[in-house]
């Protein structure tokens, strides 16, 4: 699916979050830089894509509703990459902004990354917290899947 059909979503979004909306749509924008490495993570390129978003996380006309998204997206990157540590870093970052839009998926992918990991105590740490933070969150039955599995496994010991 193209970023470009939720642009006018993506729009309204950065709106709310309190960034302007670009005048023109040329590479030098900060929409347009975000677009690009949504595109570019669509299609796999998770080094350009997070390389772009980097490189945006030090804009300073970059408002903090919009950072935090980076750093999630970031995150994904590295969660593709399979470097799940340097994944779970930029998800805990998402959530030192109160009031970041992916709070909940940054919770979900960090014990989603600490299982991948094997760290079960962790994961289920994590998956309670998810679960407990946002009782009625889009990942709530994900949670519970992941809860059932990760916190039986680590209060048995292991796998």
């Amino acid at each position: 699916m193209s970023v470009h059909l939720f642009r006018p979503l993506f729009i309204l979004f950065l709106a709310l979050a309190g960034v302007a909306q670009p005048v023109e749509e040329d590479s030098t924008t900060v929409v347009s830089r975000y677009e690009q490495a949504l595109a570019l993570f669509e299609r796999g390129a998770y080094a350009k894509s997070k390389a772009v978003l980097e490189q945006l996380s030090t804009d300073t006309d970059l408002s903090p509703g919009l950072l935090d998204n980076c750093y999630f997206w970031i995150g994904e990157c590295y969660y593709a990459e399979e470097a799940y540590l340097d994944a779970i870093a930029c998800f805990f970052k998402v959530l030192d902004y109160p009031r970041a839009n992916k709070a909940e998926a940054a919770h979900m992918k960090i014990a989603l990354a600490w299982y991948n990991l094997g760290e079960r105590d962790k994961s289920c740490r994590e998956t309670r917290r998810l679960i407990r933070l946002h009782p009625e969150g889009e990942y709530l039955a994900r949670a519970r899947r992941l809860q059932r599995l990760v916190c039986r496994e680590s209060a048995s010991g292991g796998e």
